[in-house]
């Protein structure tokens, strides 16, 4: 799927409004890097996903995933691959909102190779809005591979069945 044609984007949206049944006053969507809504510059608090692709970006350029949560003092950029903002719409939409204090993740959750960085921000969503009471704990490296089940296994745990919990495959 392409997500600078918004196909991923949507699914990843939907879900995450699916999921929240609505209830969230703080998620305002998922979006392509250059569709950041400005009107966000002054929310106090909120949280969105955004895929690191432009419409500019040519087709089939793919893109990747990232959450950005922010509230009257702080603003968060988490990257399930721990990459530094180097997408300049996103780092001009953090240096805007000017918040005292911005926080970037630095730890891989995630392997390299996986491919489930979408998955990792709707983690991250549901676990900020239905706030369980217990902790996201994943594998340090070199064992970030088994981090990909663990995220299924969280998704599942927060949406109330983990019999659910599918097994992942190899190719």
């Amino acid at each position: 799927m392409d997500p600078r044609r918004g196909t991923t984007i949507r699914l990843l949206d939907s879900f995450l409004r699916a999921s929240l049944g609505g209830g969230s006053n703080d998620y305002y969507g998922t979006f392509p890097a250059d569709k950041i809504p400005q009107h966000l510059l002054r929310v106090e608090r909120f949280q969105i996903v955004i895929n690191t692709s432009s419409t500019r970006d040519p087709p089939g350029s793919g893109g990747h995933f990232i959450t950005v949560e922010a509230t009257r003092k702080h603003i968060v950029y988490l990257d399930p691959l721990g990459a530094p903002c180097s997408q300049p719409d996103i780092a001009n939409f953090i240096r805007d909102c000017q918040r005292s204090h911005s926080y970037f993740n630095d730890p891989p959750i995630p392997h390299k190779s996986s491919v489930f960085c979408s998955l990792f921000c709707a983690l991250f969503v549901l676990y900020h809005h239905l706030k369980p009471n217990w902790r996201l704990e994943f594998s340090p490296s070199p064992d970030l591979k088994s981090n990909d089940q663990k995220c299924i296994t969280y998704i599942n745990r927060l949406l109330g069945d983990p019999r659910l919990t599918p097994r992942l495959t190899r190719f």
